[in-house]
């Protein structure tokens, strides 16, 4: 038996790299989606952002000392001197700075893009920092309380920093997910089941060996994540590896549950290939694989609760160093997702008809 599961195993890892889309989805999109994002988040959290800030005083303002004082007291601004008020609209609407402020000495206004809608809410920060030390220095009032900012560990973390192990959990979702409801039935409709089913060759040894391969998918698409975050983006994780690559294969199993239940309702491999790539988009989007689930509405909250992936992408945060989690909530939801995918796995693949 060990002998045919080895051999299986060998075949099916063969033909599995000699899939162009099952390649793709499990090896490629993930590293697709890493470059895509992580331009975008390299240096966040890296270095201190600079906020492009362009001022005018109208020339009857009395006195622009106290405004001067301010901003040259406030780090992290590169200030510009227009000379009208139509100019500083122009610059803003078209990109040339992020924050306009005009003031004439006893009052302060401030403007921004509104097609910026992803900057705004730290432009208005920056902006209510402005007028909060302005009103401090017109008033005299002394500031009794200092608040220091400290980070608690060793380490500086960024946006790259969270959605890194998010990728990662998006390869274990493909590898596991497509195994169970696009390969499986894939082979059932080439009649290859059917066939398996008049040798002597047994379910379980079949599934071991799908399983197995799709392991090694697992593995191997996360080293070449952590290859291109290491080599490419510098990042610097400390992982766990004794829980790290263990809860890879977990969370692998865990999806290949999530494909068993797909083969349920799929009629072909086409069928099915349709079905797990909608789960796959929704399961992307709110399983807080590209930002936390907080930042969802409490509804939007409640359904990724429901989402195995993400309990899954938890666990590797965890496993990484990037979230907090307690020891033993870690190893129960764990052992839980395990022993209910793999029970399911067995029982929908098992027992289903293999002749049809």
């Amino acid at each position: 038996m060990a002998i045919r599961y080895f051999i299986l195993t060998k075949t099916l890892l063969v033909s599995f790299l000699r899939d162009r889309q099952n390649l793709f989805l499990t090896l490629a999109l993930p590293l697709v989606f890493l470059f895509i994002f992580g331009s975008l988040f390299q240096n966040e959290g890296q270095q201190e952002r600079i906020t492009r800030v362009a001022v005018f005083v109208p020339p009857e303002t009395t006195s622009d000392k106290d405004l001067w004082h301010v901003l040259d007291s406030t780090t992290g601004l590169r200030l510009d001197i227009v000379e009208s008020e139509a100019t500083l609209e122009e610059w803003v609407s078209g990109f040339k700075t992020d924050i306009g402020l005009i003031w004439d000495g006893s009052a302060l206004r401030i403007y921004t893009n509104p097609t910026r809608m992803q900057d705004n809410s730290y432009f208005h920060q920056v902006a209510s920092g402005i007028r909060s030390a302005l009103e401090y220095q017109r008033t005299g009032l002394v500031r009794f309380i200092q608040v220091q900012n400290r980070q608690v560990g060793n380490q500086s973390l960024g946006g790259l920093d969270y959605l890194f192990p998010g990728i990662i959990a998006l390869g274990v979702l493909s590898s596991g997910l497509f195994a169970i409801s696009s390969s499986f039935m894939h082979y059932k409709d080439k009649k290859v089941l059917k066939r398996l089913m008049a040798t002597s060759m047994s379910k379980v040894t079949f599934l071991a060996a799908l399983m197995t391969t799709r392991m090694v998918a697992s593995i191997m698409s996360t080293f070449m994540v952590l290859a291109a975050g290491i080599f490419v983006f510098r990042l610097t994780l400390t992982i766990n590896w004794v829980l790290f690559l263990p809860y890879i294969l977990v969370g692998t199993v865990t999806m290949m549950g999530l494909g068993a239940l797909v083969t349920l309702i799929a009629k072909t491999a086409e069928n099915a290939i349709q079905i797990s790539t909608i789960l796959m988009t929704i399961m992307m989007f709110f399983s807080g694989i590209y930002f936390p689930v907080e930042f969802l509405p409490s509804y939007f909250q409640r359904v990724s609760a429901f989402l195995p992936l993400s309990h899954v992408a938890k666990g590797i945060r965890y496993t990484m160093g990037i979230e907090a989690m307690d020891g033993v909530h870690f190893f129960l939801q764990a052992a839980l997702l395990l022993v209910a995918s793999s029970a399911l796995t067995w029982f929908v693949t098992l027992k289903s008809r293999w002749n049809d």
